[in-house]
């Protein structure tokens, strides 16, 4: 039986692709990762939010992660899914659905391969990069997932969120 084992050192993250870029998360805030599925709009909102989907009964709004770092959006495909999350941000917390290319595999990093944040001096907004890790060569900007989002975005997820329960219960 061959099994993958971790050192007491070593982190697990989910890399993914947007665009010819690779990224990461920290295996810990995935929930799951879903084939990606129709986005209910919701009018009013920033282009970056899709809308929200039907998650076994709980709203959950999704993000196009391309348009929110201000590259195109993400072309759908067959490799297009949606990852779960759960972010907190002040005293806010929800579900939130990343829309990403594709999902490539769960590496292991040990902290010795992974580099700090990058600086790019005061202009630049990378708080939402926790560092960079170092596979072979390459590097993968591994996300924070809390600084993906302002507090406005959080309050236009829950937004969305609210309009998108009202929607699911009226239909």
């Amino acid at each position: 039986m061959d099994t993958q084992t971790t050192t007491t050192d070593e982190r697990q993250y989910l890399t993914f692709l947007m665009g010819a870029e690779q990224y990461s998360l920290d295996i810990l805030q995935v929930k799951e990762i879903i084939a990606f599925t129709d986005v209910m709009k919701i009018p009013l909102l920033p282009e970056y939010v899709k809308g929200v989907i039907n998650l076994r009964g709980h709203v959950v709004p999704v993000i196009d992660l391309a348009l929110r770092f201000g590259k195109t959006g993400t072309s759908i495909s067959k490799l297009t899914c949606i990852i779960i999350i759960e972010i907190q941000k002040d005293d806010k917390s929800a579900e939130l659905g990343i829309m990403v290319d594709a999902v490539n595999e769960v590496i292991s990093l040990s902290e010795e391969n992974i580099e700090g944040r990058p600086e790019f001096g005061d202009d630049v907004r990378a708080d939402f990069i926790s560092g960079m890790g170092k596979i072979g060569e390459k590097f993968i900007i591994m996300l924070n997932v809390s600084k993906i989002l302002h507090t406005k975005d959080m309050d236009y997820l829950h937004q969305a969120a609210k309009e998108g329960s009202e929607l699911l219960v009226s239909n």
